[in-house]
């Protein structure tokens, strides 16, 4: 039974961990870093003990009170934990601590899944068929007990990927405030993925630092107010459910950009800098955000490059674009046109923008002329929205093949998947062309003459269909 008080701690941490697997890399390092940012460790580290305990000798009482002794419990789950029978008394020691005492328990998963800790599975599955054929059953029902209530806590979820490196680190839901971001995380600079979602802070450092950080989730930080500085490696930012967030750092340089996660952040109005950094973009959300300005808006619809999957996906209280030349509000007809001649321009493709509620329609797009078909399929998105817009990615005419005269039909498809859930309410086809220089313009609608969308052809389509993952970046056309 535990006999100390809180007024009898002395140290800041007890870093309990495996021995050989750890002691000279992760937790030499994490008892190095913690000791210069003042905290006062207490690290399993006499040689004597350590002979002690590779004899099979007793658990020291000394280790009992230094356990009682510390206001926080740190514990390096690795493969190694479990072969230790110290360790795994230590636990339970500390588990009594966290329950008498209110000692505050931070469990760190190291090259291990928490599952495994949980449930005594992998490594530790073949640790406890070792101790059950010469430790008795009592003992060893403590050890796996405090190892199922470990492993329903939530903590760092480290895994590394050559012996030293760490590149994951798993810190969601973990209730950490502004002042318990744990500082060891800055020393980290080879991580590659940063979960730091369900937690309670209002703000974060900078994280800058952090070189070769590619993903980063901040979701469901309902305080969060802003995020600061990332690092330009980053190419995936999750942030969605983040209702206070009212500012991004700028975006201008961000590009590895590839995905940004953002819905329902209400207090959202702008992302400066994101449209400079499009280029390398393939997906956008932001349906929750329902105060975006006009100029920020316009900046990332007229902006948007990418070919394939993806989009730009908004709240549907915005609406189609204005440029946007062919506009069909009747699910049944969708879009009809004609494609039209400008001279000194060449057609380049085509961007499709279209308002639904609940699952994304697909689309075929179907030159009539020609008896062929492209079909786009639907998206997954937020359902919290009431309705959606969605700017499709820019359908190059190196796979449309669309010429002055064709005769285009666009049409909504509902995915299987969809189940007759969704329902288009309106959908816009923007035509794209060179300058003549080269570069992209957007057609005036005084320049293209629509096709009344109840316009009908005549032509018998063949079943001909193109489908395609990923179209090529536009190219311009041959003259």
């Amino acid at each position: 039974m535990a006999s100390s008080s809180k007024d009898d701690r002395v140290y800041d941490v007890f870093l309990s961990f495996g021995g050989e697997d750890t002691r000279r890399t992760f937790t030499d390092h994490l008892y190095c870093t913690l000791e210069d940012h003042q905290f006062n460790v207490f690290m399993y580290g006499d040689e004597y003990d350590y002979k002690l305990e590779k004899g099979n000798g007793a658990i020291p009482e000394h280790l009992f009170q230094e356990i009682e002794r510390s206001k926080v419990a740190v514990v390096v789950f690795s493969r190694g934990y479990p072969e230790s029978m110290w360790c795994l008394e230590e636990l339970v020691k500390i588990m009594e601590c966290r329950r008498t005492l209110g000692q505050m328990f931070f469990p760190i998963f190291y090259d291990v899944d928490p599952s495994d800790v949980l449930n005594q599975s992998g490594s530790f599955a073949q640790a406890f068929q070792k101790h059950e054929l010469k430790i008795k059953e009592e003992k060893v029902h403590l050890w796996r007990n405090a190892l199922k209530e470990a492993g329903l806590l939530a903590g760092l979820n480290f895994r590394e990927t050559d012996g030293s490196s760490v590149v994951v680190v798993g810190l969601g839901n973990c209730y950490l405030t502004d002042d318990s971001i744990p500082k060891v995380l800055a020393s980290l600079f080879s991580l590659e993925k940063l979960e730091l979602d369900g937690n309670l802070f209002y703000s974060l450092p900078s994280l800058s630092g952090f070189s070769k950080l590619k993903m980063l989730d901040l979701s469901y930080c309902q305080d969060l107010l802003e995020i600061p500085d990332l690092p330009r490696s980053l190419e995936i930012l999750r942030a969605n459910q983040c209702i206070s967030l009212a500012k991004l750092p700028n975006f201008s340089e961000m590009s590895s950009m590839v995905e940004l996660h953002l819905n329902h952040s209400p207090k959202l109005t702008e992302i400066l800098g994101l449209h400079k950094s499009l280029n390398t973009m393939r997906r956008i959300h932001m349906e929750g955000c329902t105060n975006l300005t006009a100029a920020f808006r316009k900046n990332i619809l007229q902006g948007w490059t990418s070919c394939g999957h993806g989009g730009i996906f908004l709240h549907g209280v915005y609406d189609i674009p204005e440029w946007f030349q062919f506009v069909g509000i009747h699910e049944s007809n969708g879009v009809h046109f004609k494609v039209p001649q400008i001279i000194g321009r060449n057609f380049r493709g085509l961007t499709l923008c279209c308002i639904f509620k609940r699952d994304c329609p697909g689309f075929t797009v179907t030159n009539i002329t020609k008896g062929k078909a492209l079909h786009i399929p639907g998206e997954s998105t937020c359902w919290i929205a009431d309705s959606v817009l969605r700017l499709q990615s820019v359908l190059s005419n190196d796979v449309l093949h669309l010429q002055s005269g064709d005769e285009v039909s666009i049409s909504a498809v509902t995915e299987a998947h969809g189940r007759g859930r969704g329902r288009l309410m309106k959908t816009g086809v923007n035509l794209v062309w060179d300058d003549g220089d080269g570069g992209d313009v957007f057609s005036s609608n005084d320049e293209i003459g629509a096709v009344p969308s109840n316009t009908s052809s005549d032509e018998t389509l063949p079943s001909l269909s193109v489908h395609t993952d990923r179209c090529p970046p536009i190219k311009n056309a041959d003259t």
